[in-house]
């Protein structure tokens, strides 16, 4: 028997897509403004990551679950099951994390690989946060999720494939992708800095003291205060990427 919910939602999906997708990129528009010194107030040095961070990958129910997720954020009634709502622990065999503060991404390729560092604390904007990584392999995603509510309410830098960067949101069941993209590729095998500004409405993205792309929002789509980091790939490589030096500086 059919599922009338089902039916309907997958009917009107491409209509609603269109209609949000548009709203949302309206909703932003890039800028050239140049980095800005700010006055810290207030550091925290994250040494004790696993402190910071919590670990999550395919077997997490948000990721298990993310398309149920994403029909469910569509409509104001739930068309699927919604076990993607369990914050399970997931079994950690990907990362390690260091005494050092440095933490260390690793797994053999697998077609959509998944490994997910959310930060436990909720963050005060606005707020700088930087940290040093080496890339070791070109991935489908290197991903710093912020305004971070869940997988499918989030606003993220995402650098792909070692060759753009794009502003995305993923809001109300859709990818919004590309809103903003700059060109950007990094030396693999060594460390290079990157630091995003979270301000109310304004997002920026800098690797080695170089802005790369700058965000204005016009209103803002929710609020949200989590964060994390995302290495995310479908081509069967391997995830290879270490952290360190990490560091949440409150502006």
């Amino acid at each position: 028997m059919i599922n009338i919910k089902d039916a309907l939602i997958y009917r009107i999906r491409p209509i609603l897509f269109k209609k949000i997708n548009k709203k949302v990129k309206n909703n932003f528009q890039s800028d050239n403004k140049s980095v800005e010194y700010f006055d810290v107030k207030e550091t925290t040095n994250i040494k004790s990551v696993e402190d910071f961070f919590e670990f999550k990958d395919n077997s997490w129910s948000q990721i298990k679950y993310i398309e149920n997720h994403m029909l469910n954020d569509l409509t104001p009634f739930k068309v699927k099951d919604v076990s993607y709502e369990n914050d399970n622990v997931c079994d950690n065999s990907k990362v390690e994390f260091l005494s050092d503060g440095i933490i260390k991404c690793f797994h053999e390729g697998v077609r959509n690989e998944w490994v997910l560092l959310k930060y436990r604390n909720k963050l005060q904007k606005p707020y700088i946060f930087e940290f040093d990584a080496k890339i070791n392999t070109v991935n489908s995603e290197f991903q710093i999720a912020f305004n971070f509510d869940n997988l499918g309410k989030r606003y993220r830098f995402n650098f792909r494939h070692n060759e753009k960067l794009s502003f995305e949101v993923v809001y109300k069941g859709f990818f919004h992708n590309h809103i903003c993209s700059q060109f950007l590729k990094v030396d693999l095998g060594v460390y290079n800095n990157f630091k995003i500004i979270v301000c109310n409405n304004y997002y920026q993205y800098i690797v080695n003291d170089n802005v790369i792309l700058s965000v204005k929002e016009k209103e803002k789509l929710f609020n949200a205060s989590g964060l994390a980091l995302i290495l995310w790939d479908n081509d069967g490589n391997l995830l290879d990427v270490s952290y360190k030096n990490m560091k949440i500086l409150e502006i």
